[in-house]
């Protein structure tokens, strides 16, 4: 795949030696992959886990890479004239909870090119969600990965979901493979666009055909409303994680998973990095690795275009004809 746009992020906290990574990291990319361009490829699983962005709000010009900062959500943009430059989702980190302040200054910022999936709870009034919305805010996420949140009540997240569904809002679910049964009625009766995230995290030793990963597949069938993140699959990799030592066919466990899901709903799939990858303790996967899981997962044009570009944009952008 020709990618006319690489991502590129700063940290503030680097300073400049982040500067000349980014100039590093875009420049390696660009060289790297020269083959096809799909259109204006959209990733929309990037997270920004830095505190000390906010102030740069504005930033968008260093070393001719598109920077746009963000510390809170998820961005897809369409139509960046620079090139190349990765058009990139931000997910806002747990670390800012419900302020949602750095996420609408971002997209302020964006001119109309951003789009966000922000945090809320209950008592968000109709005025924040709002302005939220005016900003470029489509949908919000709901974590249900108990390690990493605590619970809130399944009566305020449907309540905050019937409100932010009036807006044309999605919901971004993120559960464990195991816990799908528990949490299925509740997920079929959110009244929104829902979004699965990282597959629902499938255990890959187990098989395709399996009855966890084919609970997934009916959960999809049976809610048409239902879409999929092919995401991650160097975290969810036995055999492929690390990608050391040359490897050039990484996550190859992975991908019969992900394959089977594009097939089936070439329609309701997207795709994303998760750069920067943040609590991975043990290895620090090559990006363009996960670049390189595309075209085993969606293996034509047809599906690439979909993937990467079509869907996306339906998803944030469905004002605009593709």
């Amino acid at each position: 795949l020709f990618l006319t746009r690489i991502r590129c992020f700063l940290y503030a906290d680097m300073s400049i030696f982040s500067m000349y990574a980014l100039f590093f990291l875009r420049k390696r990319l660009f060289l790297t992959y020269k083959t096809r361009r799909p259109g204006h490829i959209l990733d929309v699983f990037v997270v920004f886990n830095t505190h000390t962005l906010f102030s740069f709000g504005g930033l968008v010009h260093i070393f001719d890479v598109c920077v746009v900062i963000s510390t809170q959500t998820f961005f897809a943009f369409p139509q960046f004239q620079l090139i190349p430059t990765l058009t990139p989702n931000f997910l806002r980190m747990s670390i800012f909870h419900f302020d949602n302040s750095a996420t609408v200054d971002a997209l302020r910022n964006s001119n109309g090119k951003a789009r966000g999936v922000a945090t809320v709870k209950r008592s968000v009034t109709d005025e924040e969600l709002q302005t939220m919305h005016d900003a470029g805010v489509r949908g919000v996420r709901f974590n249900f990965i108990k390690r990493l949140v605590d619970f809130t009540p399944k009566d305020e997240l449907m309540e905050i979901a019937g409100r932010i569904g009036k807006l044309g809002w999605h919901v971004v679910i993120y559960f464990e493979a195991v816990d799908l049964p528990e949490l299925w009625d509740f997920f079929s009766g959110l009244p929104t666009v829902v979004v699965i995230d990282h597959m629902g995290t499938p255990d890959v030793k187990l098989p395709v055909e399996g009855p966890q990963f084919q609970l997934l597949l009916k959960f999809m069938r049976e809610n048409t409303n239902v879409w999929c993140k092919v995401t991650c699959p160097e975290r969810l990799s036995v055999t492929g994680s690390p990608a050391l030592n040359g490897e050039q066919n990484a996550y190859k466990d992975v991908v019969p998973f992900a394959k089977a899901i594009v097939d089936e709903f070439p329609d309701r799939v997207l795709w994303g990095t998760d750069w920067p990858h943040p609590n991975l303790k043990k290895h620090m996967p090559d990006d363009g690795l996960l670049v390189d899981f595309i075209p085993h997962i969606a293996t034509t044009p047809e599906l690439q275009q979909k993937l990467l570009v079509n869907n996306p944009m339906r998803l944030y952008w469905p004002e605009e004809k593709i």
